[in-house]
């Protein structure tokens, strides 16, 4: 894939959808009803979507390391974006402000060798790297291998 065919806009940080497009009190009324139609889930009254500067996020207990700067963040929208996956349970607990445990930094690896820098450097630690093709993958998992690389 090439730069000019990927999408750059920034994803909201708590649900579908791009952070370009408002999610108002309109919008959340016209979700609610409709996952109550299908699903027959109660109403709640929601408002509008939540903004960032809503968000408290619990501090990091593992700062970034130094050799990690350039790629990762500990950023609020990042970490919060990080937090949950995109299921409906995921996006309802965005849209109620619930970030309960967030990642404490979240890495970006342009290259293959980027993300064997970061899981080399999680291995050392007491850390869980989670997310892409990781899903839960152990240290012990990473050494032998696991998606096609490993030390």
């Amino acid at each position: 894939m090439t730069n000019e065919n990927l999408d750059l806009r920034q994803r909201k940080f708590w649900g579908w959808g791009f952070a370009s497009e408002v999610t108002d009190a309109v919008a959340s009324d016209a979700i609610l009803h409709a996952l109550h139609d299908r699903l027959d889930l109660p109403i709640q009254d929601f408002g509008p979507g939540p903004t960032i500067s809503e968000i408290e996020l619990k501090s990091p207990r593992v700062p970034i390391p130094a050799s990690l700067a350039a790629i990762c963040s500990d950023m609020t929208w990042d970490r919060a974006e990080h937090t949950y996956g995109k299921n409906l349970r995921d996006y309802v607990r965005g849209f109620e402000r619930r970030f309960d445990n967030p990642p404490d930094f979240v890495a970006f690896p342009r290259t293959e060798d980027e993300l064997t820098v970061i899981l080399d450097w999680a291995c050392t630690g007491d850390v869980a790297p989670s997310g892409g093709c990781l899903g839960q993958l152990s240290c012990d998992d990473w050494s032998r291998g696991a998606c096609g690389a490993g030390r």
